[in-house]
């Protein structure tokens, strides 16, 4: 599904950049660096940079919950081996 999504997204942003080349004026603050790009350019870059941004933001909160489930599965393994182990000890009243 997230393919799917990922292809028509591209697909939209190919249309959108086909649709936009038109050459801007980009001036900044100061009015000290002039320079012309495509309009698709100057959209691209900011949702770039915002992307960018939200995944470094997540990432550290999308790490703990994979050290968590790691430790969890060690502890499983763990609480198995023991449950094995209790099964293979002979019963001390044996009828």
């Amino acid at each position: 599904m997230r393919l799917i999504g990922a292809v028509l997204l591209g697909i939209v942003a190919i249309l959108f950049a086909n649709g936009n080349q038109a050459e801007v004026a980009v001036t900044f603050p100061g009015g000290w660096f002039l320079v012309e790009v495509p309009l698709f350019v100057v959209v691209f870059i900011p949702l770039l940079l915002g992307f960018l941004l939200g995944v470094t933001s997540g990432w550290p909160g999308g790490v703990r919950p994979y050290w968590n489930m790691q430790s969890l599965r060690d502890r499983n393994q763990a609480l198995e081996r023991e449950v094995t182990n209790l099964r293979t000890l002979p019963l001390i009243n044996d009828l």
